[in-house]
């Protein structure tokens, strides 16, 4: 029943985001400024298959309806908007490049108008399905009641995660909570995640989260036959966070999770996007405004103590390994050791 509502109130979001957006382009584009923008019915048509293919390439790359299902009504909130602004800006982008779809006199008052009616009745409808959410969850009882057993890193974590995400369950917290266990015998842990089960059914859980060591797992198919008698779901997440040092990071791989020893963020698109655009945008900034003055400075001094070129290249190891030559100011004098035989103190071909 909680996924039906769910589902349902997903479903509404769609249908409701969409008229919305065909209501704004219907209404704040007159008749008069239809035979002017858009020349005929057709081309209007035009536009409005325009504006619902930006706004549905919008929603798809913020994943607004998946976050909504996921993260409940917090992630809604922050996708809308984003949603919004980033619609908008494809919409106009793509009529300024195509003049003969649509003319650009009233482009930026239909925007306004365009953006604030969405701005407006966005909020309107994202307030009516947090009410019915309200309502179906607090008046029919349709929130899963979920729990946690295993006061260890990984069930903190994941702790952590339910307070913060799950809006559509009632987190009960962790079970076992600030109490001390040291189990050293699978059948300990065992008798003790039995009781946890049938205590679980009595406080009315829905969920229970098993975060143990998969070192001390036994009979586990006998333990799930245990929840279903007492109508309880149960799943296990492994203890693996507490088998690895602090700073190991696990992620998914397809169907299988991995753990490195450290997290690696230019193995992130978006990070290694971030990271050229950087180097390039400040480099281009050093070579204008520093380097156009500073280098005549430098290079004479150069010439002045030892003759030779300014620019020394020198044969670096790049990403994968990879060779690359890498351009410095001279400061040694000219040799032929230069590649083999690195600098040390008081080094007399040092200029």
């Amino acid at each position: 029943m909680r996924n039906s509502y769910r589902f349902f109130l997903t479903f509404l979001l769609l249908i409701i985001d969409f008229g919305l957006v065909f209501l704004s382009v219907y209404l704040f584009v007159t008749p008069m400024d239809r035979a002017e923008m858009y020349g005929d019915w057709y081309s209007f048509q035009n536009g409005l298959y325009i504006s619902m293919q930006t706004w549905f390439i919008a929603v798809l790359y913020l994943q607004l309806y998946r976050n909504f299902s996921t993260q409940g009504f917090t992630g809604l909130y922050r996708s809308s908007w984003r949603a919004l602004l980033i619609q908008q800006i494809i919409y106009i982008a793509y009529l300024n490049l195509n003049p003969s779809i649509f003319k650009g006199e009233v482009l930026i008052q239909q925007a306004i108008f365009t953006c604030t009616f969405l701005l407006a009745t966005g909020l309107i409808s994202r307030i009516l399905i947090t009410f019915l959410g309200w309502y179906y969850e607090k008046k029919m009882g349709f929130k899963n009641s979920v729990a946690i057993w295993g006061f260890n890193q990984t069930g903190i974590e994941l702790a952590a995660q339910f307070e913060t995400h799950a809006s559509d369950k009632k987190f009960l917290g962790i079970m076992d909570e600030n109490q001390s266990f040291d189990f050293t015998q699978k059948k300990d842990l065992h008798k003790r995640l039995r009781e946890a089960i049938k205590l679980a059914s009595v406080q009315k859980i829905h969920e229970l989260f098993i975060c143990v060591n998969p070192q001390m797992f036994q009979d586990v198919k006998g333990l799930f036959t245990l929840a279903d008698e007492y109508c309880l779901r149960i799943k296990f997440v492994p203890d693996i966070l507490g088998l690895y040092p602090d700073n190991s990071v696990v992620q998914n791989v397809h169907q299988f999770q991995a753990i490195s020893l450290r997290d690696e963020p230019l193995e992130d698109q978006d990070n290694r996007f971030a990271k050229r655009f950087f180097d390039v945008f400040f480099s281009l900034l050093v070579i204008i405004f520093i380097l156009s003055w500073l280098y005549p400075i430098i290079g004479l001094i150069i010439k002045i103590q030892s003759p030779g070129p300014i620019i020394f290249q020198q044969l670096r190891s790049g990403e994968n390994n990879e060779p690359f030559w890498c351009y410095k100011f001279r400061s040694m004098r000219v040799n032929s050791d230069s590649d083999k035989i690195q600098a040390t103190k008081h080094d007399k071909r040092v200029t």
